[in-house]
């Protein structure tokens, strides 16, 4: 009887260390509700441009739902995990992540800025063009800032125009044949 009870006694007294020995670590994320303030190393990682490691992080930090200002350290998560995953051709997820950021809060020029690039990469001019324009009418009525998107829009506009005119150059050349074509040749063979 005497042996049992020193036993319980050293497994108490073990317990406790261990729980001591935890109360001393240093807190870890964890997959969700992460600790305020968490999202610092995650855009140190975007600033150094270390973007797998900045992808791995924001997704292990999971949902920011707890404390006072859950409400704008999540969109900034899916801000940083939208940006990560753009610069790592992962389109897909990145419009995922913005479109998710732009559900809690609409005036972030930096999602609706991945969320149109990621369609600009999957080659989707027109609905990029159109996610800028949904953007800037967004950040407006917000008051936010609207030149990123602006600048963009602004070049795929002048993609457009000169492709336009590239294909209304072609269109003439093929209708006027080989008179143009001669009159090119005769005039570079003085250029050379």
């Amino acid at each position: 009887m005497h042996f049992s009870l020193v036993m319980s006694l050293v497994v108490l007294l073990g317990i406790a260390a261990g729980l001591e020995a935890r109360e001393r670590e240093p807190l870890v994320p964890t997959n969700r509700h992460d600790a305020p303030g968490s999202l610092k190393e995650g855009e140190r990682l975007l600033e150094r441009r270390q973007y797998a490691e900045a992808a791995a992080y924001f997704e292990r930090i999971g949902e920011q739902t707890r404390g006072r200002d859950a409400e704008t350290r999540e969109p900034r998560r899916l801000v940083g995990l939208a940006t990560a995953y753009l610069q790592l051709g992962r389109y897909d997820e990145t419009i995922i992540a913005a479109t998710r950021a732009l559900r809690k809060k609409a005036y972030l020029e930096d999602a609706w800025f991945d969320l149109g690039a990621a369609e600009v990469f999957e080659l989707k001019r027109d609905k990029a063009k159109a996610i800028f324009i949904q953007g800037i009418a967004q950040l407006k009525a917000h008051h936010a800032a609207t030149a990123k998107l602006e600048a963009n829009l602004n070049f795929l506009n002048a993609l457009d125009a000169e492709k336009m005119e590239l294909s209304q150059r072609s269109a003439v050349a093929q209708r006027t044949g080989s008179a143009d074509k001669e009159s090119y040749l005769s005039s570079s063979e003085g250029h050379r």
